[in-house]
C-alpha cells in the first residue's frame, strides 16, 4: 500500500483493492459532517446571542435567587424546633415557615440538612467512644498478657 495522506485517498484505495468482493457505502465514514449527523441532528452549530434586555432579566433572576444566609433567630428558632422533633409534619412545617418568613420548602431543607449533619455528628461521636474503648480494653490484655507470662514463668520455675 502507498502512503495516503489523506482519508479520501485511504477509500478509494480500499475500495479498488477489493474490487471482487463489494462493500455497501454504508461501510465507510462519510466524507462530510451533515452527511456524519444528518440533517436532523441534535447537535446544534449556531451561536446565539443575548441582547440587553435579555442581559438585565439573567441578571435580576440571579438576584431574586440569590441564595440568602438564615437569621440568627431563625437559626434559633430552627433548632429549638429540632430539638423537640428530628422529623416535620407538613402542618408544622408550614407553621414554622410563616412563622420565621420562609418558604416550606426552605424549612424542609434546612431539617434534612440539619438530620444529615446530626447523624455525622453521632457517627463520630459513636467512633470516638468506640475508639476510647478499644483503646482501654488493649490495655487490658496487655496487663493481662504480662501477668499471664509471670505465672508461667513462676510454674516453670516449680
Amino acid at each position: 500500500m502507498e502512503n495516503s495522506d489523506t482519508d479520501s485517498e485511504v477509500f478509494f484505495w480500499f475500495q479498488n483493492q477489493n474490487q471482487s468482493h463489494k462493500f455497501p457505502s454504508s461501510c465507510f465514514p462519510p466524507t462530510s459532517y451533515s452527511a456524519f449527523y444528518g440533517s436532523s441532528s441534535m447537535i446544534n452549530t449556531e451561536t446565539t446571542t443575548m441582547d440587553e434586555e435579555d442581559v438585565c432579566e439573567s441578571y435580576m433572576m440571579r438576584e431574586i435567587t440569590k441564595k440568602r444566609k438564615l437569621t440568627p433567630v431563625q437559626v434559633r428558632l430552627l433548632e429549638e424546633s429540632f430539638e423537640e422533633e428530628k422529623r416535620l409534619e407538613p402542618d408544622r412545617k408550614l407553621c414554622l415557615a410563616e412563622k420565621l418568613g420562609l418558604q416550606p420548602s426552605q424549612v424542609a431543607v434546612w431539617f434534612q440538612n440539619r438530620r444529615a449533619r446530626y447523624k455525622t455528628k453521632q457517627l463520630e461521636h459513636d467512633c470516638d467512644s468506640l475508639k476510647a474503648s478499644y483503646a482501654k480494653l488493649k490495655t487490658d490484655w496487655e496487663i493481662l498478657f504480662l501477668q499471664n507470662q509471670t505465672l508461667k514463668n513462676k510454674v516453670h520455675f516449680l
